[in-house]
């Protein structure tokens, strides 16, 4: 097989789940799939040709952007007649035909100027279960359902996700052939203890600490957390703090540590590096992750495999990613939300054996096994052809 991956608009400078299972799975994915005979061309945005050339040697990567003879024209004039296929025809479509792709994996929403046999990647379906959350939630699903209707076979990161198509567009996908693919922590990371002095220092952290790396969405449940966390200081006079990463910028959240009083007890060092990340979590004394709402729960995996316990919300996919290996709350509820921090960071005998829980479950979860999931969906690819 010629198989085409396409991740355009999926790395660039974003920070969330969706850039590291692309670079993720690209890395597992590719030498994987050539090792099995197979030829893979990567199609992706302009500039992330050389983030992708970095990490996997001798990949035939093509950067699909708009030509230069339209430079002239407003970026959202431009991207407007290529969608309509009204300018140039060196679009995904004719990269796709010079290149003999026999079919095209998305690892995000489609490329719609192509037009053959494709695989998509769906994360999540939070619009349908939370519309409040988004400016224009029909808008949105109405453009989640062309995607899946667009695509032949649908891969999902979680089996929750894949179950959720069916249950919020009913019968409408009773055929479409939908396979989960589950995503993917790294057990083997090793981190020396001076890294982790140095690192400390370099963001000011000088409390215990618990941390979240979560973005500002709505379904990342801050505020909640906060409250749990004035409790755990200000009534149980706790010598704990919480790091927060993920974003630079967030007014709300400013003024709920200062309406809260907690700024002795708040760090926000925004967007950090993965080795940098990696070293908070597995030094933290837990990981609190009480999310609204996820897709999958990637950072439960990488704490689980770093041997940080977690404190999780017992809702949408993560008690599929958590298994047995996690101490469960209601993100709904402040009160459990405390009760349950306040029992993890007192109870030495609880956190070793989530330490060692966590480490098994987490070994569920790789991105080779990701990547071999993925293969079998192309393996059925392969039938339709």
């Amino acid at each position: 097989m010629r198989i085409g991956i396409s991740v355009q608009g999926m790395i660039g400078n974003r920070t969330d789940g969706g850039r590291r299972y692309a670079i993720e799975l690209l890395n597992t994915l590719v030498p994987f799939v050539r090792k099995l005979g197979n030829q893979v061309v990567v199609f992706c945005s302009k500039g992330d040709d050389r983030i992708i050339k970095k990490t996997i040697q001798n990949c035939h990567v093509i950067p699909v952007c708009p030509p230069l003879e339209m430079a002239f024209l407003f970026k959202s004039v431009r991207w407007t007649l290529i969608r309509s296929h009204l300018w140039s025809t060196r679009n995904l479509e004719w990269h796709a035909k010079k290149t003999q792709v026999d079919f095209m994996h998305f690892f995000g929403i489609p490329d719609y100027s192509y037009t053959g046999y494709c695989i998509v990647t769906l994360h999540c379906l939070q619009h349908e279960y939370f519309p409040e959350f988004f400016e224009s939630p029909i808008t949105r699903s109405a453009s989640y359902k062309k995607m899946l209707n667009r695509a032949d076979i649908i891969i999902t990161n979680s089996r929750y996700t894949a179950n959720s198509i069916k249950e919020c567009f009913g019968s409408e996908f009773d055929n479409k052939v939908i396979t989960a693919a589950p995503l993917g922590g790294d057990p083997r990371i090793v981190i020396q203890e001076t890294d982790h002095k140095k690192v400390i220092k370099k963001y000011n952290i000088t409390k215990p600490y618990l941390i979240y790396p979560a973005s500002h969405s709505k379904n990342k449940n801050h505020q909640r957390l906060l409250e749990a966390l004035s409790i755990l200081v200000h009534k149980d006079k706790l010598n704990i703090s919480v790091v927060l990463t993920g974003f630079d910028n967030f007014p709300r959240l400013e003024w709920d540590i200062e309406r809260l009083n907690l700024k002795k007890h708040v760090v926000i060092i925004g967007k950090v590096s993965d080795e940098d990340l990696n070293i908070l979590i597995k030094y933290s004394t837990c990981m609190p992750f009480v999310s609204l709402f996820e897709g999958f729960g990637l950072p439960v995996v990488e704490a689980m495999a770093l041997g940080t316990p977690v404190v999780c919300s017992k809702v949408a996919s993560l008690p599929e990613v958590g298994g047995s290996a996690v101490l469960y709350v209601d993100p709904l509820s402040i009160k459990d939300i405390a009760e349950k921090l306040k029992k993890i960071i007192l109870d030495d005998s609880l956190r070793t054996e989530l330490r060692q829980a966590g480490k098994k479950q987490a070994a569920n979860f790789t991105w080779e096994k990701c990547a071999n999931d993925t293969y079998k969906a192309y393996e059925k690819m392969k039938e339709l052809l």
